[in-house]
């Protein structure tokens, strides 16, 4: 089975960093926008198997993006999961109009989360990553295991030299 592909679009760089971790840790591969308009380019790029889509968007509202999704060939059947603030059962109801395939509310958990895009996706969740000792986020239950998945060499390199930079005597 191909690892599966999930686009994540929110303009929140906290929530788009928590949720990547999440989805990377469970092994999907995950690519990200910001916006409305950026998340159409991207589709068209990464060809995602699930779209995780915010309705607050800057530069094309989320449910333009939504509506411009599901008139595309290409991602007409493409599961989307709309993961929004927005807690009115109407805007529920006009995303699942609108060809949302599933509408979850933040703030949502991990378990819910994956549980969800496991479904739309037809397959079976991976086993969550063992958080060693206590170690992991007091607020959402995330472990830093999942979060060490989520950064890149670079960027773990990058955090490691101003940490050593920090502990140098002056």
């Amino acid at each position: 089975m191909s690892t599966k592909r999930v686009l994540l679009v929110d303009d929140d760089p906290d929530l788009r960093m928590l949720v990547e971790a999440y989805l990377k840790g469970a092994g999907y591969e995950v690519s990200s926008a910001v916006d409305g308009l950026s998340c159409l380019i991207k589709a068209q790029q990464a060809r995602p198997d699930l779209v995780i889509l915010d309705l607050g968007l800057p530069a094309g509202d989320g449910m333009t993006a939504l509506q411009r999704l599901r008139t595309n060939t290409h991602f007409a059947q493409t599961p989307v999961l709309v993961l929004s603030a927005r807690s009115a059962a109407e805007w529920r109801d006009k995303a699942i109009q609108q060809g949302a395939s599933a509408y979850l509310q933040k703030p949502v958990d991990k378990q819910t989360l994956l549980e969800s895009a496991s479904k739309l996706l037809g397959c079976e969740p991976a086993p969550a990553l063992p958080v060693r000792g206590q170690l992991g986020c007091p607020h959402c239950g995330g472990s830093l295991e999942s979060l060490k998945v989520a950064l890149d060499e670079a960027t773990i390199a990058a955090i490691a030299r101003a940490v050593r930079s920090e502990e140098t005597p002056r």
